[in-house]
This record gives C-alpha cells, structure tokens and sequence, in this order.
C-alpha cells in the first residue's frame, strides 16, 4: 500500500476523538493526526521514557476528566483497587457519571484546540458520555491491543516513570482489569461514529485508509515508529478478557458500529501465545 492513506478530493478534516486503554497505541493513533495538522491543545503532557515521541494529552483535559470522574460514584471493576486521583488514568472502574451541566460544557470548549483538533484521554474512555455535548461532530477511533501486552507495557512504564505511579502499586492484573473496564464502558455508549481498530492494524498500516476515510484526513504511515511497540506478552488473560479482544477484533474488521445489536463472540487466542516477554 501507499504510505499516506487516501481521502476522497473534496473531504475536509473531521475533530477526532481517541480513546482506549494507556499503552494500546492510543498516543500512536493521535500523533498520526498531529502529524497530519490536527491540534492536540494547548498545555501538553511532555514526552518521557515510555512515550519519547509525545503522549498528546491536554493536561487541563485530563484534569477536567479526574473531576468528572471524582464526581461520579467510582465503582471498582472486578474487586481491584480505586488508584488515587494521579493515577486516576488506569482506574478500573464501573462508571456511574454525575450530570454535566453548561458551565462543565463551557468548560470542556475552553479546551479544545483549534479545528480540527484531536483529543486523547484514557479517562474519555469513561468521561465521553459526559463530553458528547461539545463533540456532536467528531469521529471517535478507539485503538485496542491485546491486554496482555497493555499491561506488561504498563508495568515497564512503571519501571521507567515510577513518579507517574506514586501511591498505586501497579499489578499485572489490574492493567489487564483496567483495559476491560475500559473498553467494556466504551462498547456501552459506542455509536455509528466510533472506529475500532487494532494496534497491529495501524502497525501494519492496515487501519489507515479506513481511519483516513472516516476522517477526511490523509494520515502518513511513516509517522508511526514500529520500534517503540514490540512488547509481546505470552500470559495468560480470564476467558472473558479474550472474548472482549476478540469482540473487539471483529467489531473492527467489519468497520464500526454493530446495528444489529449484539453478537456472537469469536473464539481467538493469544496472538502471541508461547512468546517471551520484551521490553519495549
């Protein structure tokens, strides 16, 4: 295929939306846009040692979303543990939001960027619901992985930036129950606008035609640098954690939203079942 994905000639670049659990190739996705003219904000997360080519994250976003999030009732998913509001990022969690009101939605206006924008923020993944006020027009891409490399690459990441997890003692399992809950809240409010696509989809290049088309905007594989994502994981993941990737994998193979409803789920293994472990 071409490097740069192909959009039809008169498309105009739409606001975009990512979302999907930390370390699932989500700062992947939204650099292709900001490569691409999209405006990620204003006050930006800086590049660190997990992701030294940026995490294009709004801090004033994020902060907005730990608000929302400690507004709302913060069930934990699956018997884990609530992390505290600094990590409040790779919660785990049942959401049950508190209602916005116009001053929260001035507020999420202060902070988009210029159109068209990208805004990336693992805690939209619960928030978006909240948000869907003020981005009535922009696409949403939710980017996936396999949780078990989601969660070796979270535990490397806490080797590296041990300040980011300050006050949360970060397991395997909870990354693995964090990339759940998050992608289970995000198949419950998802609609005709949500593009699922796999990490290995936009690895490969794969994903980017679709992703440009849905977007009216060209997206440049050479933006994407393989190099910086080649944790493999061969642990194992609960039944129903790969039943939801595999939920997942379809859903983005037939290209979005699921009209009919709910499906039958394909059985798929670890990809990398039998592989050790690396480092990214």
């Amino acid at each position: 295929m071409t490097s740069v994905a192909k959009t039809g000639p008169n498309a105009t670049p739409r606001d975009v939306v990512v979302v999907g659990a930390p370390r699932s190739g989500t700062s992947m996705v939204a650099g292709l846009f900001v490569a691409a003219g999209h405006d990620p904000g204003r006050k930006l997360i800086p590049p660190g040692p997990a992701n030294p080519t940026g995490f294009h994250e709004d801090v004033g976003v994020n902060s907005l979303n730990d608000d929302l999030l400690e507004r709302g009732s913060r069930v934990p998913w699956s018997d884990t543990e609530v992390p505290p509001r600094n990590v409040l990022w790779l919660a785990a969690l049942v959401p049950e939001l508190a209602p916005t009101d116009e001053r929260d939605h001035h507020a999420m206006r202060a902070l988009l960027g210029r159109r068209p924008f990208v805004l990336k923020d693992p805690r939209l993944s619960y928030t978006f619901p909240q948000w869907r006020p003020v981005l009535r027009d922009a696409v949403v891409v939710c980017v996936f992985r396999w949780p078990a490399e989601v969660a070796g690459s979270l535990l490397r990441m806490a080797e590296r930036q041990p300040d980011t997890f300050a006050g949360f003692d970060l397991t395997f399992d909870h990354g693995v129950r964090a990339w759940e809950a998050m992608h289970r809240s995000i198949l419950g409010w998802a609609d005709e606008r949500v593009v699922f696509v796999a990490h290995e989809d936009v690895l490969s290049g794969e994903a980017l035609d679709r992703l440009g088309d849905r977007t009216g905007t060209p997206l440049d594989h050479r933006a994407v640098d393989p190099t910086l994502h080649v944790v493999r994981s061969g642990r194992p993941v609960p039944p129903s954690v790969a039943d939801l990737h595999a939920h997942l994998l379809q859903r983005s193979r037939r290209g979005g939203h699921d009209r009919r409803g709910d499906r039958p789920i394909i059985a798929i293994r670890d990809p990398y079942a039998g592989n050790e472990a690396q480092n990214d």
